[in-house]
């Protein structure tokens, strides 16, 4: 910033310094600007102030001989004694701060010899000056000799550094007041204005500032890109850019002036026009970029550009202690915004869940029902086809029957899932066999066809393959019914690792991947925050709880679903679920087969499930004791110990209405017998104990409805193949 001499000089003082000094010394003495024009002037000689500075020719003359003189002078010179236009002659000092050249220090009018009278005699003709006044003004101008002006020329030198240290610590005083004024004012900016409204009007004290006319203000978030919610409007409105944007993302910054500021973590000035602006830009012809820097980091970019004049020195430290103090501050507003974003995330899950939980808990109880009836329904046929000759023309009419309870099984199980059911009943499962089974089916009569990207190495996960698959499976359903002319489905699974500054609400740690991207028509932003409710949906058909139920069995994993859309280009659903480093459990042979002998106690309320179960346990070669709640069959079970003859398993109905369920019968049971083996079976997996049934004293777990194989499955890992 280019300062006038008054603003760094009290001109009163320095005034009166310079009259004094001249009154002193009866020496003429003046301070002129470098355009000549005249600050402070004292004791002038008559000859000037009656004559030579009245007449408008002699006067210009006395402004050309003070300019030609401070040009001199601003070469270098320490002074320069010389003889005015109108036969004078003058010392002038330059008066310098911070080597910049402000004014001059005049000493004069005076004569090195006697003055030649003719001279003067020709000039008042010449401007028709009264001759006899005016000679005699000539008269009173002194005759110095060298050494006289060899004195007054180091004195002078002396007063000028003076004068000059006086200017500086003005100068500082100013420069420290102005940069104070800009920092209060960015103080009360960063206070009061909300949201990224904040930027703007920072942006606006530091362009005033810096006399300049383009600028941004930016942050650096969470995935590096630079965020600039302050570009001036003047910029936005004059870009012709075909895509320009408020984000700019990392991998696109290329080599420009702010993305190497930013990487190198330095101010750069460039005094020129920028070369590298792409079509469309406006003009930028000065700019500094400087980095925020908070602890090291990088957190934001100020930028300001086409200032009229160079950018100094002085403007380059101004904005380096307007950055440095902006560092924390910045760094903590963002840390505060981040915190209020994560607050609100948790609100929104929070609602979302309750939201839920609420409509869960009536479809979860009629799911329960329904549960028990589909188990009678589904037993006795699984039961009935395995007596059945598969020639018979029922044997299809009964295999319908059983793929028709099969869907409504689904249906119910999707209920349970999303409302305050769906326990997973967790093992060990490699994902990428499990991922290919479950998407398998769009190869077969769809249009789409899927294409996948499985990382060998993938890490295993503890989860239930069962909810797993239906994940996969609904999720890429969706996929097909978006291409309606077919597309490719794209299936990625990888490893990744979770820190704490990732932005997706799990804890740090190993995760499993899976990537689901169509090319379909993509989902309207404002129904994104939707697509996860239940009986939400969009298309024609459709019971709007597949993604309900997949958002509900990943977060009942402890994993986490993100969903990504572009209307035209697609859809991408991004599963996160923990990674696991235990060992697989080795198939069992001969799964869906078994034959043994001996007691099975089977406690259920429902005598239709009492009788299809006994049905089945006969029918592999067991002997069926029935109980309808946990005190009969804990009575039971007792009189058979005290018999010598107990049961080789017992089956509990994990609730029963009115009376003792399974949960408060298996400890009972172990006083009895601490060998006994329980399985716990139920129609409503929400109760923990399902998915975690050994931590309860069970030893095997089947939930309902089941088949004859499932049931079979169950009694082989228990009491073996042959019983």
């Amino acid at each position: 910033m280019i300062y006038a001499f008054d603003d760094l000089f009290d001109i009163g003082k320095l005034k009166l310094l310079v009259e004094n000094y001249a009154k002193l010394t009866s020496m003429p003495t003046s301070i002129l600007d470098l355009e000549g024009n005249v600050l402070i002037g004292a004791e002038w000689q008559d000859i000037c102030t009656h004559f030579h500075r009245v007449h408008p020719e002699t006067a210009k003359r006395c402004t050309e001989s003070d300019t030609v003189l401070a040009g001199q002078l601003s070469k270098g010179s320490k002074f320069n004694i010389y003889k005015c236009k109108n036969g004078l002659v003058d010392v002038a000092v330059p008066i310098y701060i911070e080597r910049m050249h402000i004014g001059n220090l005049f000493a004069g009018q005076f004569f090195l010899e006697p003055p030649d009278i003719d001279f003067f005699r020709r000039q008042a003709k010449t401007y028709r000056f009264d001759e006899i006044t005016y000679l005699e003004s000539v008269k009173k101008v002194p005759i110095l000799t060298k050494e006289q002006v060899v004195k007054i020329t180091d004195f002078f030198c002396q007063l000028s550094e003076m004068i000059g240290e006086m200017g500086l610590s003005r100068l500082k005083l100013l420069k420290r007041e102005k940069e104070l004024r800009i920092m209060n004012q960015i103080g009360e900016v960063f206070l009061n204005i909300p949201d990224e409204d904040m930027y703007m009007e920072v942006l606006k004290i530091i362009l005033e500032g810096l006399e300049s006319k383009f600028g941004i203000f930016g942050y650096i978030d969470k995935r590096g890109d630079l965020v600039v919610p302050s570009m001036t409007r003047t910029v936005w409105d004059k870009c012709q850019v075909p895509d320009k944007r408020f984000v700019f993302r990392r991998e696109t910054w290329g080599n420009s002036m702010w993305p190497v500021a930013i990487r190198e973590k330095r101010t750069i000035c460039l005094n020129e026009p920028s070369v590298r602006t792409p079509h469309g830009h406006i003009k930028i012809t000065n700019h500094v970029s400087l980095p925020i820097i908070h602890q090291n980091n990088v957190v934001g970019l100020i930028q300001v550009a086409n200032k009229e004049s160079s950018y100094e020195k002085e403007d380059i430290d101004l904005l380096e202690n307007i950055v440095s103090a902006i560092g924390p501050v910045l760094n903590a507003r963002l840390e505060r915004d981040r915190k209020e974003k994560e607050r609100q995330k948790l609100e929104v899950s929070v609602r979302h869940t309750q939201k839920m939980e609420a409509i869960g808990t009536l479809a979860g109880g009629i799911a329960h029902d329904f549960n028990n009836l589909l188990g009678i329904i589904i037993g006795n046929i699984s039961y009935a086809l395995s007596q059945m000759d598969k020639n018979k023309a029922l044997y299809d009419v009964l295999t319908d029957v059983q793929e028709g309870a099969k869907q409504a099984q689904n249906l119910t199980q999707q209920l349970l899932i999303f409302a305050k059911g769906g326990e997973p009943i967790k093992k060990v499962i490699p994902l990428n066999q499990l991922i290919k089974d479950s998407s398998g089916f769009v190869g077969r009569g769809a249009k789409s066809k899927c294409e996948y990207h499985l990382a060998h190495d993938l890490w295993r996960a503890e989860a239930d393959s069962g909810q797993i698959h239906q994940v996969v499976s609904n999720i890429v359903i969706n996929a097909d019914q978006a291409m309606p002319n077919g597309g490719m489905i794209t299936i990625q699974s990888e490893n990744v690792e979770i820190d704490t500054g990732d932005d997706l609400n799990l804890s740090e740690g190993k995760y499993v991947k899976i990537s689901i991207q169509d090319e379909g028509v993509g989902i309207q932003e404002k129904y994104i925050s939707n697509i996860f409710e239940p009986y939400f949906t969009t298309k024609q058909k459709g019971s709007g709880l597949g993604l309900a139920t997949a958002y509900s069995i990943i977060k009942r994993h402890g994993g986490h679903i993100t969903v990504y859309s572009e209307i035209g280009k697609g859809t991408v659903f991004h599963i996160y679920l923990p990674a696991s480093d235990k060992t697989a459990h080795e198939s069992e042979n001969g799964l869906g087969q078994h034959t043994g002998q001996g007691k099975i106690l089977i406690m259920d309320d429902q005598e239709p499930i009492l009788k299809m179960v006994g049905r089945m346990l006969t029918h592999m070669g067991y002997k069926p004791v029935y109980a309808m709640d946990g005190s009969e069959a804990i009575e039971k079970y007792r009189e058979s110990c005290q018999r010598n003859s107990p049961f080789d398993l017992v089956i509990l109905d994990l609730t029963v209405p009115g009376g003792m369920g399974g949960d408060k019968a298996v400890p009972e049971l172990l006083k009895i017998d601490p060998k006994v083996k329980a399985v716990v079976s139920s129609g409503y997996s929400n109760d923990p104990i399902m998915g975690n049934y050994e931590d309860y004293g069970f030893c095997g777990v089947m939930p309902k409805p089941y088949t004859r194989s499932q049931l079979a499955e169950v009694l082989n890992k228990i009491l073996g193949e042959n019983g």
